[in-house]
């Protein structure tokens, strides 16, 4: 006869049956029973915007988060202008680190090796620049001078330049002119006129200066054919040089002014009474540009071309030297000492 079960529940504190004691317990995890679907699923999250509340901003701030993260970021460089015009953002642009030209090219030209370049800048340092002005501020010159002495206890220095600074047909444009030099290191000091020779067309000039100023080096040997360098300094103390050789010819006038030599490179403008300088940057002389010449004063400059001479239009170089060559043969074969020719040139 089977055995009935007995329905009555199990007191408190009861252990389990008999039979329980030998069945094994396992183990589900979450993940499993989630999917065996023994664990009932989380609600969905409700909206905020669906959640009443009495509080107005709750709303607002939801509504502002979603705005503010569906909004697209910001971008990392600022659009270009639908303009096409260029917009000047000084905090935005970077500034241009590579080389500016130099202002005057040609002195890089003409200073070439890395010896010249050495030597040009230590001979630089007894260079300055001179600005010459009348008391009322009208200008006279701009001109370069040659330091000569260097006064240590009284900052004094004395500077050697052409007369052309203050002088104008051998005598003073006025009698007190005021005087700017333009030191290396763009410093500028008052100078004052010490002393001035219109024949030799130079000018001693005396400054004061905290900043120590070296004396040139001499030389007095200069050689025809030999190479040099005009130095020059302007009103912005920038240097400025030319290369050239010492010409082979006579200077004009050549009885009046033997101590003369022509240069074969053209001068800066403000290179008038600047050192002329050899290989070893020694001063061995002073260039100036001689404008008295009768060329000069007829209006004949360089560059201008030769259309005639003495009425033929048939110009070439040798035969131009062959007419002048006549010219002389008819002096030399003339009796008469006081023989005069008319040379018309057109250009």
């Amino acid at each position: 006869m089977p055995r009935k079960r007995s329905t009555t529940p199990a007191p408190a504190g009861a252990g389990p049956p008999a039979e329980s004691a030998t069945i094994p317990v396992r183990r589900v995890t979450r993940l499993r029973s989630r999917e065996l679907k023994l664990e009932p699923e989380a609600p969905p999250e409700a909206d905020p915007r669906d959640v009443a509340s009495d509080d107005p901003e709750v709303g607002n701030a939801a509504a502002k988060g979603k705005s503010a993260a569906n909004s697209p970021s910001p971008p990392r460089r600022p659009p270009y202008p639908k303009s096409g015009e260029f917009e000047h953002d000084p905090g935005k642009i970077t500034p241009c680190t590579l080389r500016m030209e130099p202002k005057d090219p040609r002195t890089a030209r003409d200073v070439v090796t890395t010896a010249d370049k050495i030597m040009v800048r230590k001979a630089a340092r007894s260079i300055v620049g001179i600005s010459s002005y009348k008391p009322d501020g009208e200008g006279i010159a701009q001109c370069t001078g040659i330091v000569v002495d260097w006064n240590e206890i009284a900052r004094l220095a004395t500077i050697v330049t052409c007369s052309e600074a203050l002088c104008v047909n051998g005598a003073l444009i006025h009698p007190e002119p005021k005087l700017l030099i333009h030191m290396p290191n763009r410093a500028i000091g008052e100078g004052r006129l010490l002393f001035f020779n219109a024949h030799y067309r130079i000018a001693l000039l005396e400054v004061l200066t905290d900043s120590p100023l070296q004396p040139a080096m001499f030389c007095s040997s200069p050689r025809f054919g030999q190479e040099v360098f005009a130095l020059a300094r302007d009103d912005e103390s920038s240097l400025i040089v030319r290369h050239g050789t010492v010409l082979w010819q006579e200077p004009p006038s050549y009885l009046a002014y033997r101590h003369w030599l022509s240069l074969g490179c053209k001068l800066a403008p403000c290179g008038t009474g600047g050192p002329v300088i050899d290989e070893h940057g020694a001063v061995i002389g002073m260039a100036f540009v001689y404008d008295d010449s009768t060329p000069e004063r007829l209006g004949i400059s360089e560059g201008d071309v030769i259309v005639s001479y003495g009425g033929k239009h048939d110009f070439t170089l040798h035969k131009f030297e062959d007419f002048l060559l006549s010219l002389g043969w008819e002096f030399l074969a003339s009796a008469d000492s006081n023989w005069t020719v008319d040379l018309e040139l057109e250009f």
